[in-house]
């Protein structure tokens, strides 16, 4: 599982870097707004659209060498004046356009990370008393046992610890959704020696689903030992080869 780890790790690297240039490009642009005095007329309504723990999330991100605790806690106050519909006044303007700008970053960010969210459910799924966890403020994708209190880092677990049929999931998911690759064909060879026919035949429905959401090109093909179960698995999979037989079955 040593390709998955760093697939994950080079993911989470490039969503911090991007958070880093996000803020940098942001503060730069926010100061020419400020000097040409667009500042006097913020977005109110994208403030009030963000919820409680979305702007807790948002806070988390910003590392406090960039924004120190004591400046969160004071945009933190300021928001909930805004809120409450007080009224604002000019000093309160310029914090307001640079809130509003941050949470339209914090959206543009959220969306950039689609595929990590799309893969952990994705895994989830298929995970027995164990799920993955997509810790945005410290960039991290871990496995945890499902008992397990959600905020307690401690209990994270090694992948080797996946049974084998999990492991072929997750290194599926991680390479379709993490690599940065928009196009795969994808050959899973025996698939029935790890995985139930059941879920042989529905990991590659699920993806065939998932695919035309997220602009992913992947064909797929298995090779199995079935006979007349092959068709079980044949749904989503653009070819399916019966190594028994030595002939293909077109779906």
């Amino acid at each position: 599982m040593d390709d998955v780890e760093r697939t994950i790790h080079a993911r989470m690297a490039q969503i911090k870097e991007n958070v880093r240039t996000g803020l940098s490009n942001l503060t730069g642009t926010y100061l020419r707004e400020v000097i040409r005095g667009l500042q006097d007329n913020p977005d109110m309504s994208v403030l009030r659209s963000i919820p409680p723990q979305g702007l807790e999330a948002l806070f988390a991100r910003i590392d406090e060498a960039i924004l120190p605790a004591a400046d969160k806690r004071l945009l933190q106050t300021k928001i909930t004046d805004i809120l409450e519909g007080q009224a604002i006044g000019s000093e309160d303007r310029v914090i307001a356009h640079f809130l509003s700008k941050l949470v339209l970053l914090y959206r543009q960010q959220q969306e950039n990370e689609s595929d990590v969210r799309e893969f952990v459910q994705l895994c989830n799924a298929y995970l027995t008393s164990k799920q993955f966890v997509y810790d945005e403020t410290n960039y991290e994708v871990y496995v945890r046992q499902t008992d397990s209190r959600p905020t307690d880092s401690t209990q994270k677990l090694e992948l080797k610890v996946l049974s084998s049929g999990e492991k072929q999931i997750v290194s599926l998911f991680s390479h379709i959704y993490l690599s940065g690759q928009s196009r795969f064909f994808v050959v899973i060879d025996e698939p029935e020696l790890s995985l139930s026919v059941s879920v042989a035949a529905e990991v590659p429905a699920r993806h065939h689903a998932n695919r035309e959401v997220h602009g992913l090109g992947c064909g797929h093909a298995l090779t199995v030992h079935l006979g007349k179960r092959a068709g079980a698995v044949c749904k989503g999979v653009d070819r399916i080869y019966q190594t028994s037989s030595c002939h293909s079955l077109n779906c």
